[in-house]
Formats: structure tokens, C-alpha cells, sequence
């Protein structure tokens, strides 16, 4: 079996290069510089210390930081790596849950405390966490689900077409559709027992139990993997999407998955006094928000090319 290992160091990193080649400055469907492997290298940005969540897709990032009122303000970037700008205004939230390859973000709806912000609290029904909202590039809002007693885990699919739900109301996986949510893959048995989870594709669900990576698929649920394969020393495992693939990570390692269960690119820090936050991903690459007593920063590990 062969897999990319990656052993990191805290020490700052390069910014990725500029692409010479003959088809710097084109862009592909997406507006991402059409040379998507190849030119990227390991690189490193500072973020607000206190920035709490992390969201990646083939758009960008999102990044949500805390306000002084205990709310979320969320920033979307378009880029690849490090060369990422901020796009579209900032969202009031009371947290970020998905972001998807068209650049839309999914959160706890809140309002808008000034100008410039995009409020999102509309048609919140039971307090901020009974509903996740849509907020698109143009600042457009839709409600996506609601679940009046509360909703306790959302994810989306890359393509934003599918997502999951565990709330006091709708569980499950749904596709969205003009007419509202309708059941897509069956709910494997015991998922909801370690959220949270992860949707690589609108077939393609990811689970874990206990220390089994489980692929959920509308043909049924199958293990894949164990998560001791992929080097993780914590007991506190997690999935995360990356890209069309999973991931699994703790405080200290990032192991990724292909459908088949084989490890193909695997990080792991080396520097005790830094931790892994959270960690996301797109198509070519890792991202991980790291945190030690200086603060916080956004790391970018390239995993093809």
C-alpha cells in the first residue's frame, strides 16, 4: 500500500509560488488558476487566536471568529492554498456547519449587529439552533432545514446537494430538492452515536464507530478501515470531509481515505506545544487549523501532484 506521509515542523511556511508556466493566470470552471497541483506547496497564515471554526470545499475556506455578543462572524476566501481573498460581506451567525463548492455557507442563523454584515435570522423558529440557513455569494438567504426543538449535527455534501441531519425533527440523509428534503441514503444504524460525520458526495457517507471508518452508500453500510491504521494516538477521533474523500484526525495527526479504505496521505506534527483544532479539506489538499500559545494559523498540506 502506498501513501504520502507528511511529517510537519510549527516552523512558518512559504506562501505558495507563483505558477511559471504557460497557463499562469488562466482559470478553470471554478475561477482557480488552472495548474491546481503541481504549483501548490506547503504553506502557512496567521488567523485571529480565538478563530473557532474551519470549513473548506473546492470554493475556498470559511472561517468563522467569535464576537464580543458570543455570536459567529464567518468569512468566506476564494483561492487555493494560501492564495485565498476574502469574498462577499461577513455572515452573523451563531456558528458555521457546511460550506460547499459553489461558495455557500451553512449556519446557526443570527442577526446583524451593524452594517456590512449579512444577518441571517429571519425565520428562526425556536432559538438560533433550530434552523440552519443558506447564505449564497450574493448574500441571497434560504432555509434549508428546521427542527423546532433543536438541531444538534449538520453536514453538506461538496456539491451542496445533499445533507445530513440529526435534530428533534429531521434525521437522516436528504437530498434538497425544490419541494423540500427527501430521504437519499439509508441512515446507518449506529451513526448518530459519533457525530460528527461526513458527506464526500451525495453517495458517499462517512461514520465511525468506535474505531471502524464506515462508508455508507445507498447500496448499504460497509467498514472500510480502522482509524489505528492511520497512525492516530488519541482515543478522540474525528471525520472530517476532504474533498471527495474522508479524513481522520485527533490533536495531533490527519490521516485521508479513498473509497476502498486505503490511507493515501497521512500529516503528523512533531512540535508538542501545537494542536490540531480542526481540520477540512478540497481536492488537492489538507487544511488544518492549528493552535498554540501564540495563537492561531491556517496550515495548507498539498496531497496530489
Amino acid at each position: 500500500m502506498r501513501y504520502l506521509f507528511l511529517l510537519l515542523t510549527t516552523a512558518g511556511c512559504a506562501l505558495a509560488s507563483p505558477i511559471d508556466d504557460p497557463t499562469e493566470g488562466a482559470k478553470d470552471e471554478r475561477g482557480h488558476q488552472a495548474s491546481r497541483s503541481h504549483a501548490l506547496e506547503t504553506c502557512e497564515m496567521a488567523l485571529p487566536s480565538e478563530t473557532l471554526t474551519l470549513e473548506a470545499s473546492a470554493f475556498g475556506v470559511a472561517l468563522a471568529t467569535p464576537t464580543e455578543d458570543g455570536r459567529a462572524l464567518v468569512q468566506r476566501y476564494q483561492g487555493i492554498g494560501c492564495d485565498l481573498d476574502p469574498v462577499g460581506l461577513p455572515i452573523a451567525s451563531h456558528g458555521l456547519l457546511g460550506f460547499d463548492d459553489a461558495g455557500q455557507a451553512y449556519v446557526f442563523p443570527a442577526p446583524a449587529e451593524g452594517p456590512g454584515v449579512v444577518a441571517t435570522d429571519g425565520e428562526a423558529i425556536a432559538g438560533p439552533e433550530s434552523l440552519v440557513a443558506r447564505v449564497a455569494l450574493s448574500g441571497e438567504v434560504e432555509t434549508v432545514v428546521t427542527a423546532r426543538r433543536g438541531i444538534w449535527g449538520f453536514g453538506v455534501s461538496p456539491e451542496g446537494s445533499t445533507i445530513w441531519v440529526d435534530s428533534c425533527g429531521p434525521t437522516g440523509i436528504f437530498a434538497l430538492t425544490p419541494t423540500g428534503l427527501a430521504p437519499s441514503i439509508p441512515t446507518p444504524d449506529q451513526a448518530w452515536l459519533s457525530a460528527p460525520h461526513a458527506l464526500t458526495g451525495a453517495d458517499r457517507f462517512w461514520s465511525l464507530e468506535a474505531e471502524s471508518l464506515q462508508r455508507a452508500s445507498r447500496a448499504g453500510q460497509v467498514e472500510v478501515a480502522s482509524t489505528a491504521d492511520g497512525g492516530h494516538q488519541s482515543g478522540d477521533i474525528r471525520v472530517a470531509r476532504c474533498g471527495d474523500r474522508a479524513c481522520t484526525w485527533d490533536a495531533r495527526s490527519v490521516a485521508r481515505w479513498s473509497d476502498d479504505g486505503e490511507l493515501d496521505a497521512r500529516i503528523e506534527l512533531d512540535d508538542a506545544t501545537t494542536r490540531i483544532r480542526q481540520v477540512a479539506g478540497d481536492d488537492v489538499g489538507i487544511y488544518l487549523l492549528l493552535v498554540d500559545e501564540a495563537g492561531a494559523r491556517l496550515r495548507f498540506v498539498p496531497t496530489e501532484g
